[in-house]
């Protein structure tokens, strides 16, 4: 991607059970959101700038894990540049 990484959010990690809202209005609302509605395939895309998707370059990126650690609380990794995970 060029220009500007901030990801997008999914509109579900608003918390909709306690705002009471459906996500599409939340993802109408909060620029750089997103919702995908499982039974009809179907992703909807708030952008950052509210303009049109076909402006924007969108990259989808859907990792496992990058390193794991179990049991220890503080670890530090130093040294790794980590891309397309789970691959």
């Amino acid at each position: 991607m060029d220009g500007s990484q901030r990801r997008y959010v999914s509109a579900a990690a608003v918390s909709p059970r306690t705002s009471g809202r459906a996500p599409l209005d939340l993802v109408a609302e909060l620029p750089a959101s997103f919702h995908y509605n499982e039974e009809t395939s179907v992703l909807s895309i708030h952008t950052n700038s509210g303009g049109s998707p076909t402006t924007h370059e969108i990259e989808v990126i859907r990792r496992d894990h990058g390193i794991v650690m179990f049991g220890r609380p503080y670890v530090t990794v130093a040294g790794f540049f980590l891309r397309h995970t789970g691959e």
